[in-house]
């Protein structure tokens, strides 16, 4: 959200179809739903998105009247709570959707021997949005150091398995991802992959997390 009494829209785009198995198949339909990164802005009351005075309890109501789907962001920064999550459900119509963002302890933080149980604890906490079918997708957000390597496929694909049976996306922010083979093993798991990448492969070396690197360090010496 931008200040002075404008709104930057951080869209965000879901699209899910159904392809018919048929030799000439006809464009199949794509439901589109169109949101933003968050929705708790209380600069958008200056610019007028939001009613004057209303407070931050309100403005998922007054959000979806112009939106069907939203991202939690905070969700990255801490665990979700299933009773903070049970409390929205009743705020939103039934066929609108949340898109959760995974924890960063299992993207950028990664505890090689914690991450598994992190990962149930993830699945335990959004289980109000999968129970009231508002959960549209879970946003797997790596950072630009998480390359295409051995360790690092090993770990997505590990983490994925932990996750599966939930509607995953998958956002990568290393141009090393961008291949076939990997659209195509996602595709098969049924995994929405993203690729974000602003910059040169070299200029992203200043990015690393010495943090995430000493984690997946200690998890490559478990895996093997």
């Amino acid at each position: 959200p931008a200040h002075h009494g404008t709104i930057n829209f951080h869209h965000l785009i879901v699209c899910t179809m159904t392809i018919p198995k048929q030799k000439n198949p006809q464009p199949p339909p794509c439901r589109l739903r169109v949101g933003t990164s968050g929705y708790s802005y209380p600069e958008w009351i200056d610019a007028g998105f939001y009613p004057p005075g209303t407070p931050a309890r309100e403005m998922l109501t007054q959000y979806c009247r112009h939106f069907s789907i939203t991202e939690l962001n905070y969700t990255w920064y801490q665990m979700p709570k299933a009773a903070t999550l049970e409390r929205m459900v009743p705020k939103v119509p039934v066929d609108f959707g949340f898109a959760v963002k995974l924890t960063r302890t299992m993207t950028h933080e990664i505890d090689p021997h914690g991450w598994r149980g992190q990962a149930t604890q993830f699945r335990e906490g959004i289980a109000p949005l999968i129970q009231n079918r508002r959960l549209s997708a879970v946003l797997i957000q790596l950072p630009p150091s998480f390359h295409r390597q051995r360790a690092h496929r090993l770990y997505l694909s590990q983490l994925l398995d932990k996750l599966a049976g939930l509607p995953l996306a998958v956002e990568f922010r290393h141009r090393s991802w961008a291949t076939d083979k990997v659209f195509t093993g996602l595709e098969n798991r049924g995994v929405e992959p993203d690729i974000e990448v602003d910059r040169r492969p070299e200029d992203h070396i200043a990015d690393r997390d010495p943090q995430l690197d000493r984690g997946l360090a200690e998890l490559k010496a478990t895996l093997e």
